[in-house]
């Protein structure tokens, strides 16, 4: 941000005195301290989470949510965030203030993948049959397994495919509606 600027220089008038001039005061001085303890937290973060692919909401004061956009470096900092001050807020207020925006996005994500997963169903690209998506989630070739709801609790041989595909780098998503009947349908890297 600005360079602080001052000089000084001494001015005689019965008693010696320096006298300072130029710009960056107080407010400038505060805002220079902020942005480099968000760049130290930014670093923090970025060490933690430069590998994921969740989003992240800021939760603090008014004040530095904006001076946070602009330092942060994960991609998948929400603009808005949890605007308050947190400090000895219980974690029960927090997660009241930023699940709604959690679930909308989980919403939305949910929908595009779902979208995705009808299109190439239509076209024949998905897995279905339990001995298929158990192959493929041990092969590392699931990109994206859909589980209905109704196929909860799990039973073993899905249970093992999910946790194969998150190990591989898939994604997992338990959806209300599958685009064709069954406990799962999985969208594949590449086919056989």
């Amino acid at each position: 941000m600005g360079d602080r600027h001052r000089d000084n220089h001494a001015v005689r008038r019965g008693n010696a005195q320096t006298m300072f001039h130029g710009h960056g005061g107080a407010k400038d001085s505060t805002r220079y301290d902020t942005e480099r303890f968000l760049r130290a937290v930014d670093a923090g973060l970025w060490l933690t989470l430069r590998d994921e692919s969740a989003p992240l909401i800021l939760a603090s004061v008014a004040a530095n949510q904006a001076i946070f956009q602009e330092v942060c470096r994960y991609p998948l900092l929400l603009p808005e965030g949890a605007v308050g001050n947190f400090e000895h807020a219980d974690p029960g207020e927090l997660h009241r203030q930023t699940w709604p925006r959690i679930a909308e996005l989980r919403a939305e994500v949910q929908q595009r993948a779902l979208q995705e997963a009808r299109a190439a169903f239509a076209q024949g690209d998905t897995l279905r049959d339990k001995g298929d998506v158990i192959a493929a989630a041990a092969a590392r070739r699931i990109a994206h397994l859909f589980v209905s709801e109704t196929a909860l609790p799990l039973p073993s041989w899905l249970e093992a495919a999910c946790q194969d595909t998150l190990r591989y780098g898939g994604e997992v998503t338990i959806a209300p509606e599958l685009p064709a009947p069954g406990a799962c349908c999985a969208l594949v890297r590449w086919s056989e």
